[in-house]
């Protein structure tokens, strides 16, 4: 089980989920006949993590209740702060009473 803010919530595929790269982006620029290196930053490169949940209908409603918005998610890689963004393409599955989603989050 997983959880933002308190929603529960079951990742679908841990499997092969990857981490954004949330590190600061810097270019390094060497200028030939010389012995000064530039450095460049392009500031933070905050790539969003979709996560693929399994959910009740309950939980659907309390994870829309608080998208979007910033607070601790705790998921299969650890305990971060984040800003869920957007619980995005809800899916009821036939003959169940569960439901699909991907919860689109931001590091900070």
């Amino acid at each position: 089980m997983a959880a933002f803010r308190g929603r529960t919530f079951l990742e679908e595929d841990v499997g092969g989920a990857s981490e954004p790269n949330t590190e600061e982006d810097l270019t390094v620029t060497h200028f030939p006949g010389g012995n000064l290196s530039s450095f460049q930053s392009g500031g933070n490169l905050n790539t969003p993590l979709e996560i693929a949940v399994v959910v009740s209908e309950a939980e659907l409603a309390a994870l829309k209740s608080v998208s979007p918005s910033i607070g601790t998610l705790v998921y299969h890689a650890g305990s971060r702060n984040v800003r869920l963004s957007a619980v995005l393409e809800p899916a009821k599955q036939h003959a169940s009473h569960y439901w699909r989603a991907r919860l689109r989050v931001y590091f900070l």
